[in-house]
Formats: C-alpha cells, structure tokens, sequence
C-alpha cells in the first residue's frame, strides 16, 4: 500500500511538473493581444489625457506621438460600470488637473444589464487581467487562477499554436482601411442590428433605459471631479449611413438619447460634446473604417478636434 501511494504521489508530482513548465512556456511564448489589455503594460505613471469606453472609444482615439502622457482606457463593448472600476482603481496615476473623455455611445445609457448578455462571462475575463478581484463583476476564483496563472489549462487548440509557432497579434488591420474604398452597405445593417435592434429595444419595440449604467456614468463624473480630473462627455463621430438607418427604423431614437444624455448633463453640470452629427465627420469617409468606427487617421483628427474644440492643452 505504501508503494502504491508512493507511485501515486510522483505521478501527481511529474504532472504538476509538467503542468507548471508548460504552463511557463506558453505564457513566456504568448505574445497575442486577443483581449486588447496588453496596452495597460505601459501604461504612463502620470496621465495628463485619456478616454474610457467601448470600441468607440478604442478606435477614435489616437494618441500617436503622446503616449507617455496619454492613455486609451477603452475595450471593445466596455460598458460605463467597467469604465468607473477602472477610473477606480488607477485613479493615482492620474496627474493633477487632467483630462478624462468618456464617450457615451447609444448602447451606453440603453440596452439590456451587461451580466445578462449571453457573452458576459467570456467578455468579463479579461478584467482580471487589469483589475483587483474586488472590482470585476461576479468574480469567480477558479477562473482568476486560470485567467492570471493557468491560462495554458483552458487555452485548447491554441496551446500547440502558440507555443510552436508565432502568436504576435498584428494591429488590427481595420483601422488602417477607408470605408472610401469599399461598400459599407452590409456593415451598417449589421452594426444597426446588433447595436440598436437587438440591444437597446426589447422583443415588443420598447427602448431598454439601463439605469445601472446611467448610474455609473454620474458616479464617474463626481469621482473625476473629487480626484482633480476633468470628465467631458462624447458622443463620439459617425458616418450619416449608421444613423440614417436609425432614424429611418426608429424616427425619435436621438430624441429620446438626447433626452437621457440632457438629464445626466442637468444634474452634474458636466460639458458634453455630441458629433455624431457634425459635418467635419458625417460624409468623411476617408476617416472611418466602417459607419461607426474612426480609422487611425481618423481617430487622430478627432483627438485633435477635440483638444480644440475644448480648449485643452497637452504638454
């Protein structure tokens, strides 16, 4: 019997062995960016300008040449709550008197609770890559020692992938493309629908208003406000096909937006700044890469009509 719990034991060792060495190998060979989080790596130790946000923030924001001064907090489908837990959380790396835009998009303020999306918890993993177990909703221990030590263990088919070949993540190559250049028409139903049709209405065509997120927006700007930053509010640009389309569908959808924006504007006193509108934008197709998407070019005349627009000085 002792020979045979003797056997055991060296049989869970040489696997926890090997476990733990292939583990370091794949995560020494892992250089993927699948989740958009590297970036927080290098961060700045004091940021003067940065923007929260969802890929409309991702994307129309371009700091080239600022980095180590500005930071893009945005993911792709960050919702408000996420953008207040990060502000959170790295809210000492924030220089005195700086300057933080967070874009409010349409799915910001409608739209169902961002746990009760079939896509939560996939989406959900990557904060704990960036954030405390504290600030991640419904954190679960098994998946933060996966996510933060262990992530060979659920990495599947890409294990083999990544540590046998070349894993580098190339920059997306969209934001380097002109919607000029190609026919949008199939992009923008797609965007409509899954952004509009499907999220902010419900199945009898009633517009979803997300307290939770409406919420964390204020609870943003007064935290902002107690740390000595400047929130400003965006709605970042868009191509008129995006919103023609929802004009046509939903004739007083930016009526109702306009609406809610106003009431978080009226109660906190904080500047917002529409150009979902704005004729530098609507028709400049050179500058998006989809309807609702800014390409790098794009992104980079943005920033800068924003720091003028604003009156904002980075140095």
């Amino acid at each position: 019997m002792k020979k045979f719990l003797i056997k055991v034991f060296v049989f869970v060792l040489i696997i926890a062995v090997l476990t733990v060495a292939l583990n370091y190998v794949y995560m020494k060979r892992d250089k993927s960016d699948l989740d958009y989080t590297r970036k927080y790596d290098s961060m700045p130790e004091k940021i003067v300008l940065c923007n929260f946000g969802s890929s409309h923030g991702q994307y129309d924001f371009n700091y080239e040449g600022m980095e180590d001064r500005c930071f893009n907090f945005a993911l792709p489908s960050q919702m408000p709550s996420y953008d207040l837990r990060l502000f959170e959380y790295y809210k000492d790396r924030f220089s005195n008197g700086a300057v933080a835009f967070i874009p409010v998009s349409y799915f910001s303020i409608f739209g169902t609770t961002e746990s009760e999306d079939d896509g939560f918890l996939k989406k959900n993993k990557r904060y704990y890559r960036i954030l405390p177990a504290s600030a991640i909703k419904e954190y679960d221990i098994k998946t933060d020692l996966y996510v933060r030590y262990l992530p060979s263990i659920t990495a599947g088919e890409d294990f083999f992938i990544t540590v046998f070949t070349d894993t580098s993540t190339p920059v997306d190559s969209r934001w380097y493309t002109k919607a000029s250049d190609k026919d949008i028409t199939d992009d923008t139903y797609t965007m409509f629908s899954r952004q509009i049709v499907n999220y902010v209405y419900d199945k009898n065509g009633e517009i979803i208003v997300n307290d939770e997120e409406i919420g964390a927006i204020k609870e943003l700007i007064s935290l902002c406000r107690e740390n000595n930053v400047r929130p400003i509010l965006v709605t970042t640009p868009y191509l008129h096909d995006y919103t023609d389309i929802i004009r046509e569908n939903y004739p007083d959808f930016f009526e109702r937006f306009d609406a809610k924006v106003n009431e978080i504007v009226q109660e906190t006193g904080v500047e917002y700044y529409n150009y979902a509108f704005d004729d530098r934008f609507i028709n400049s197709r050179d500058w998006f890469f989809n309807c609702d998407h800014l390409n790098n070019t794009g992104a980079k005349v943005f920033v800068a009509t924003l720091l003028s627009d604003t009156g904002i000085s980075v140095s």
